[in-house]
């Protein structure tokens, strides 16, 4: 019989990159966006995880000079993504374009519902503060419907319909604005991440 052969149609692709300087940075960070995090609203109203702090309307990270180290190695890895999938369009040039940045503060029992961002190209997400093995995991849903009668596999990921990662500090998660992704509820609380949406901008 002749060896199969696997060809992955239209996959998602997660990209994950490790911010080396991250602990110079982290404590003057978070110390930085938790004393913003007392004078600026929250603007998660309209979420069903309303009490989950975040500055996605009322504060802009991509214009805090703190912030400037970890924001450039972002931009720098959403190029790499965007250079590494060999994005193209007819040979057109573009520009990788960041949309809005903001922060979220996880208390105890705080989390985020699924969701996407379909007015974007592609978004990201930043572990700032966490304990890897105790904080809320962010989790990726296959755009695939559940079936009853479906492929199922407890090793393969290309099978699974939920897919996690774990919140390790300095890790980047590179991904599909179409990805519908959620956070978990919190156990334990003093988790921050930060967020990034980019759009390709033809020229």
């Amino acid at each position: 019989m002749a060896k199969m052969k696997f060809e992955n149609l239209f996959p998602t692709i997660i990209g994950v990159s490790e911010y080396n300087d991250h602990s110079k940075q982290e404590s003057k960070v978070v110390n930085h966006l938790k004393k913003i995090s007392k004078s600026v609203k929250s603007s998660g109203d309209n979420w069903l995880s309303k009490n989950t702090y975040n500055t996605i309307n009322s504060y802009n990270i991509l214009n805090d000079d703190v912030l400037k180290p970890i924001n450039e190695f972002v931009f720098n890895s959403v190029n790499d993504y965007v250079n590494k999938l060999e994005v193209s369009y007819e040979n057109r040039n573009y520009d990788v374009i960041c949309f809005n940045g903001w922060f979220n503060i996880y208390n105890k029992g705080n989390y985020q519902e699924y969701h996407n961002h379909t007015d974007h190209t592609i978004s990201a997400i930043y572990f700032l503060k966490s304990d890897e093995e105790k904080n809320a995991r962010v989790w990726f849903e296959s755009p695939i419907p559940d079936r009853v009668n479906e492929l199922r596999s407890n090793t393969n990921r290309d099978l699974q319909h939920r897919v996690y990662y774990k919140a390790k500090p300095g890790t980047l998660l590179v991904f599909d604005s179409s990805q519908r992704h959620s956070v978990e509820q919190e156990q334990i609380g003093n988790r921050i991440s930060l967020a990034y949406n980019f759009n390709i901008e033809l020229k």
